[in-house]
């Protein structure tokens, strides 16, 4: 059964977070997940989706401004890949910052998977910059109680 958690920074969970952002996100990058990728961490907010004990998939989303919450570092475990568990992640934590007032979402999408954003009610804003090396989109949406 799949089920939607927060995670506190530094737990087991979260260690094992990095691990699996370093392999999906960064390393296909030639990049590795470095201390300056975590430095601001314990201010922000750790979220997963786990089937069981498995985490499978995650993201971190930055504290609030003007209402306003960025997401980042998204991440699906590659088995997990085209299962709706991406979507699944976004839905769960729209609902969730909903529930607490937030207004908007806002993230880097990769340009490569723009549409998946899409898909998901996520609008493209302003012009494609370089992130990590690879083209990256600003993306919003907006959040209904």
């Amino acid at each position: 059964m799949i089920s939607f958690h927060e995670i506190p920074h530094l737990s087991p969970a979260w260690r094992e977070v990095l691990i699996h952002r370093d392999r999906i996100s960064r390393r296909p990058l030639g990049i590795n997940l470095s201390d300056e990728d975590t430095v601001n961490e314990s201010s922000q907010r750790h979220f997963v989706l786990r089937d069981g004990s498995h985490i499978i998939a995650g993201l971190i989303s930055c504290p609030p401004e003007n209402k306003t919450i960025k997401l980042r570092q998204m991440w699906v475990h590659e088995d997990q890949q085209g299962n709706g568990m991406g979507s699944r992640l976004l839905t769960e934590i729209s609902e969730q910052f909903a529930r607490e007032g937030i207004e908007r979402l806002r993230l880097h999408a990769r340009v490569s998977v723009r549409s998946f954003y899409e898909k998901c009610g996520y609008l493209a804003e302003g012009r494609i910059f370089t992130e990590v090396g690879i083209p990256h989109i600003i993306m919003e949406r907006q959040l209904t109680r």
